[in-house]
């Protein structure tokens, strides 16, 4: 290929690659901040918006537990994730949002948070397309969780259940807490009174509805009834290490990748968006 046929090809490769992404929506960024955070933070811009998501209800509020930046929060992204395309994302925000950092939210994702509930979100979180999150109570995302396509935290099960042999009501809505750097995969449900220890990874399709912490951390959990699947897993959650390791496989399809020397949590685990 010639250089005139490169420069040409990057050119259209990078138009492409525009066209394929959505972009900030100034409108709706200033809108969303001014509604949701104190005046002078909302002027900082901490959360952008991008395209045009359907924002149901503002009514609540984000409180920042980090320093006051722009872009911590990106909502409605659509990107080059290998995961489900589908419609904006909906956002109804009554209650409140603790942002302990950075968090990506891609397109066709749902988040309902309801009056008097709070959802709190460490630094770092990133989630895929079509996800739910449906806070009625509690629900905790410790730092550095990665969210897969089409999962769904719901804390409540919305209607009363009546036990009728053993004449009881159970509570509606129950807290959910998922433990720091860990990993749910695509399509998994988290019900209320989940407690998810740290550095989990959770396998596609898995159904949590209680407290886990029993199996420990850095696990491969999944399966019914829930199991440990492999232990001393943990994800490589650290952009820089993805791309090194990609390249040595893309470079040697059938080596093995050498891991030399201690195991750091900067280098291998903590990643910043």
């Amino acid at each position: 290929m010639s250089k005139i046929a490169q420069i040409v090809d990057k050119v259209f490769t990078k138009l492409e690659n525009w066209l394929g992404c959505n972009h900030i929506n100034p409108f709706l960024t200033l809108y969303a901040n001014l509604r949701l955070l104190p005046f002078r933070q909302a002027l900082r811009l901490p959360v952008y918006i991008y395209g045009f998501p359907r924002l149901m209800d503002l009514s609540g509020r984000i409180c920042l537990e980090c320093p006051v930046r722009s872009g911590l929060m990106r909502i409605n992204v659509i990107d080059f994730t290998p995961a489900q395309r589908g419609s904006s994302a909906e956002i109804a925000i009554r209650g409140t949002v603790c942002l302990g950092g950075h968090a990506l939210v891609r397109s066709n994702t749902k988040i309902y948070v309801d009056r008097g509930a709070v959802l709190s979100i460490g630094h770092n979180l990133r989630m895929g397309a079509g996800v739910i999150i449906n806070c009625l109570n509690n629900i905790v995302i410790g730092e550095g969780v990665r969210i897969g396509h089409r999962s769904q935290l719901l804390d409540s099960n919305m209607h009363f259940m009546l036990d009728v042999r053993r004449r009881r009501v159970a509570p509606l809505r129950k807290r959910i807490v998922i433990g720091g750097h860990s990993w749910l995969t695509n399509t998994v449900t988290v019900y209320g009174g989940t407690v998810l220890p740290s550095r989990s990874v959770v396998a596609s399709g898995t159904v949590l509805n209680k407290d886990v912490t029993a199996l420990g951390n850095g696990n491969i959990i999944g399966g019914t009834p829930l199991r440990v699947l492999s232990s001393d897993f943990r994800l490589v959650n650290n952009y820089a290490k993805e791309r090194e390791i990609d390249a040595y496989y893309k470079a040697n399809p059938d080596g093995e990748f050498p891991v030399v020397g201690e195991i750091s949590e900067h280098e291998w685990f903590d990643n910043q968006l």
